[in-house]
């Protein structure tokens, strides 16, 4: 068997990390802070009521959301957040 210097070996594939291909929670929060400054009501019970509707309809097309622990007042809070930021 006769090796070419012209042909180099091919080279095995290293696995990389598998990334997360789901939807994150901030992902979430900036869609709903864009939302809300659309509709210029940025009370803390619009975004709750926005992020339930955003969290079920994903849930209905079957896509996967990282857990999240974000309760009421840290999701508004963080969406104010993007809303005076952005």
């Amino acid at each position: 068997m006769t090796i070419s210097l012209t042909e180099s070996p091919k080279q095995k594939k290293i696995p990389s990390k598998k990334r997360w291909k789901g939807i994150l929670i901030g992902d979430i929060q900036k869609a709903v802070a864009k939302e809300c400054r659309y509709l210029g009501d940025n009370s803390k019970d619009n975004i709750t009521m926005i992020t339930k509707a955003y969290l079920k309809q994903l849930k209905k097309d079957g896509r996967t959301i990282m857990r999240h622990k974000q309760t009421l007042y840290s999701n508004s809070t963080r969406v104010n957040f993007f809303i005076e930021n952005e």
